[in-house]
């Protein structure tokens, strides 16, 4: 997306960060400003791109092409939603819009007043999003129904055809009122002599028919239709009139009467059993309704994920924002720049966890998610879990037990990313819902499994906090799922974390379970299968205490700086990130030369005589050689201390298979941005270990 776009008035319409959200829910978002002047409407390139609105157009030029674009049969409903956008009412809208190609595509449009606007008129916020495939699956199905009836209607019923399609054919006279029994198969009329023409009075015979055979709820409405007068009239405009009824004869069947003039004075009615069709027209209308829901339920999830979202993002930015205004008029008061700095970093971190969710969930969805088992301490694990949130518990004085001690085989064949992921999930919604002064108990026992060499591992989270209602427990494990209860709506989330688990555990093979019971507490149960490591002595289990002094390098400035005498090469092509990353590697000791493309690094370690670096921080997307292409030409080179210099890979994109391409390209290691300085510095100095070693 492009730079966010600021008026006069200061009206910002959408920070940097949230296109990467939104584009996962496909879904662009506009602001339209209504004063005394033109209406000024601010769109993100989403809907820039969906309605062709081109670059560097005004706010007041974008709304006049957006006015336009809407069909004119659907302009006085346009207005009727704005009005009630006006009114203080949010409000939903599907209308047609015209594109520059001709086309017209559906949309769907939402929105709702923005009361924290304090400026002039008044600011509308909404979102926008093609429907057009769903209304094209729905008009393909009904032009399928509209076909199959067409064919049935098209049918040329004459007196041979209906003699064998038909189950009761009959030959009425319109002069006379007589009736000709053709063929009777399923009603006797009673007091008639048996012969192949039987003669009746209509009317007598089709007021017996339908007092014996028709089902109540049809009697009265098929009379009328099966009234000659009414026969006569429907087949001066058409070649066939047909009605459709449920017969009681023989159980409950769907019947239809289909009526041909014959001539002048002569109708041909022929009795059929619709029963297929009947359930084929049901099955095609099924079709319809679960398109229908299925499009709904999307939507509703979508709406409910951006009321959600539009709060828990907008509350890590305005507190980033706020900090930085507030450092940037105290930047004499040292102590207070460092007050705002702390939580400008850890609203930062909130943000990041809300956008890295999504973006999982959508990997999952996707199918690119895949399981990589190796070799796993499930007591590293649980210690390291330890470490991680006894701080935040602490911090709600609550008491956190990790229990391990029916564990016997710790080493295991898993997934260490993925198990530490659904893990971490539990333990921190134990400690979000739980008051202060509540307990959080993590247990792992360990039991026979079904195949040998294998343990049935189960892995028990339970806290003592709000609770859940039986109502929401069905819905936890979905997608942007929360519950409604002030309770809840209190603590920040996505909604995602569970829905992720579940499906994380799926892809393991393994079943998560909950039960919960409102202000006691609630119990998730992950159970996995997994294969014991038979070198298992060879496992070092790590205490909180060893990896707090393993990082406390770069905690206490009394310690020395892990990277002393270090030269390291950063390539970085963003002039922030390069400030950043030098100023906190010079922090723990390093030199540092900087190179702004990927070019500019391999032309300067060609220059060198011997190779000066011990070790090259590489960014993947740059403009002119990107850190693969960069990676590849270096270890082209002749000089074998020049080739074997160690590349890590600093790069944005952050999952396994960025990893396995930073490898497969030469690199060392990759390590994820935004840069956890533990991270980095265990990065270069396992490299530092392995080629002392070596």
């Amino acid at each position: 997306m492009g730079q966010a776009i600021i008026d006069s008035m200061g009206i910002t319409s959408f920070q940097q960060d949230i296109p990467q959200i939104l584009k996962v829910a496909k879904i662009g978002l506009w602001k339209l400003l209504l004063g005394d002047g033109i209406p000024k409407l601010y769109i993100d390139d989403r809907i820039a791109k969906l309605l062709s609105v081109p670059a560097n157009l005004s706010p007041e030029d974008i709304y006049e092409k957006f006015k336009k674009g809407i069909a004119p049969q659907d302009w006085a409903k346009f207005l009727l939603y704005k009005k009630d956008l006006l009114d203080g009412k949010p409000a939903e809208l599907e209308y047609r819009h015209g594109t520059p190609s001709g086309e017209v595509m559906a949309v769907r449009c939402g929105g709702v007043i923005d009361t924290d606007y304090k400026g002039p008129g008044n600011l509308i916020c909404g979102y926008l999003q093609d429907v057009t495939p769903v209304k094209r699956v729905l008009h393909e199905t009904q032009q399928q129904l509209e076909e199959e009836h067409r064919k049935l209607q098209d049918a040329q019923l004459v007196s041979s055809v209906l003699t064998h399609e038909f189950a009761n054919v009959y030959l009425v006279n319109t002069y006379n009122k007589t009736i000709e029994v053709r063929k009777q198969d399923g009603f006797e009329v009673e007091n008639v002599e048996n012969g192949d023409y039987l003669r009746l009075g209509y009317d007598d015979a089709w007021a017996y028919y339908i007092e014996s055979c028709v089902h109540p709820d049809d009697r009265e409405a098929l009379f009328r239709a099966g009234q000659l007068e009414n026969i006569i009239k429907e087949l001066e405009t058409k070649d066939e009139y047909t009605y459709n009824y449920r017969s009681i004869q023989h159980g409950l069947r769907h019947f239809q009467s289909v009526y041909h003039r014959l001539d002048e004075d002569r109708i041909i009615v022929g009795f059929r059993n619709v029963d297929a069709i009947v359930m084929q027209e049901q099955r095609q209308r099924q079709i319809i309704e679960d398109a229908l829901l299925q499009a709904e339920s999307a939507n509703k999830a979508k709406t409910a994920f951006l009321n959600s979202m539009s709060h828990d993002i907008r509350t890590p930015l305005n507190a980033i924002m706020g900090f930085t205004r507030m450092a940037a008029v105290n930047l004499d008061d040292r102590e207070k720049i460092t007050r705002c700095l702390d939580k400008i970093e850890i609203s930062s971190e909130h943000l990041l966890a809300l956008i890295n969710d999504v973006l999982e969930m959508s990997r999952i969805e996707s199918g690119k998610v895949q399981i990589e088992l190796g070799t796993v301490s499930l007591r590293k694990i649980i210690n390291g879990l330890q470490c991680m949130f006894e701080e935040q518990a602490g911090k709600k004085k609550q008491i956190l037990i990790f229990d391990t001690d029916n564990l016997e085989d710790s080493s295991v064949l898993a997934d260490e990313l993925r198990l530490n992921q659904v893990l971490f999930n539990c333990v921190s919604n134990a400690i979000k819902y739980t008051p202060e002064g509540g307990t959080i108990t993590v247990k792992v026992s360990q039991s026979a499994g079904s195949r040998a060499g294998y343990g049935l591992y189960t892995f028990t989270v339970r806290d003592t906090g709000i609770g859940m209602s039986p109502e929401f427990m069905k819905s936890i494990f979905k997608a942007f799922s929360r519950e409604q209860a002030s309770t809840v709506n209190s603590v920040q989330g996505t909604g995602l974390g569970m829905a992720i688990a579940k499906n994380l555990v799926n892809l393991m093979d393994g079943t998560i379970t909950v039960s919960s019971e409102k202000n006691k507490g609630s119990e998730f149960v992950v159970s996995l299968e997994l294969e014991i490591n038979d070198y298992k002595k060879n496992e070092l289990d790590v205490s909180p205490e060893s990896i707090t002094k393993m990082i406390e390098c770069d905690m206490n400035p009394d310690v020395k700086s892990p990277l002393e005498g270090l030269s390291i090469l950063l390539v970085e092509d963003n002039e922030l990130n390069r400030e950043i990353a030098e100023v906190l590697l010079s922090s723990l000791g390093a030199k540092v030369e900087l190179a702004e493309d990927g070019d500019v690094a391999v032309e300067r370690i060609k220059q060198e005589p011997t190779c000066v670096y011990d070790v090259i921080l590489m960014d993947i997307q740059m403009p002119k050689l990107n850190g693969y292409e960069a990676t590849a030409a270096i270890r082209k080179l002749t000089d074998p201390q020049k080739a074997g210099v160690p590349i890590i890979a600093m790069s944005a994109n952050a999952f396994l298979e960025d990893k396995k391409a930073a490898l497969a390209a030469g690199m060392n290691d990759h390590v994820a941005k935004p840069i956890d300085v533990k991270a980095l510095v265990a990065a270069i100095q396992n490299i530092r270990k392995g080629r002392n070693n070596s």
